[in-house]
């Protein structure tokens, strides 16, 4: 399939993204919001796709992309050692520590696809 103008690709609705990529093959983004449960209940920012193998959150942390489903990303960030699970099906973004440990649970508030990665004013990539 031939790229699309980026002015196309603007005025193609969010809804139909997702889709666009399942059956093209065409790359999408995603940028997934989330809030902390129980041990870090004030963490609001979302995580971004950025290419086609790294993700930033809060626009600090940088993660390369070890697998992606339908149902789950699986992301590590290898300055801290840390494995990010963002499970679809359950809402959850589930943060193992470097021994294995799961470490953190955050709750998926929504999660949103473009054809081209959506970076947050002021974010640095």
């Amino acid at each position: 399939m031939p790229a699309l103008p980026s002015r196309a690709i603007e005025h193609i609705p969010g809804h139909a993204v997702q889709h666009i990529g399942e059956h093209t093959g065409m790359e999408t983004y995603a940028t997934v919001d989330f809030v902390g449960r129980d041990t870090n209940p004030n963490a609001v920012p979302p995580i971004v796709e950025v290419d086609e193998n790294s993700w930033i959150e809060a626009n600090f942390w940088h993660f390369e992309e070890v697998s992606e489903t339908r149902d789950q990303v699986v992301l590590f960030d290898d300055s801290r050692d840390v494995t990010m699970v963002i499970n679809y099906p359950t809402d959850e973004i589930l943060i193992y520590a470097p021994n294995g440990e799961l470490a953190l649970i955050y709750d998926i508030t929504g999660v949103s696809y473009s054809l081209t990665p959506v970076i947050p004013d002021g974010w640095v990539v």
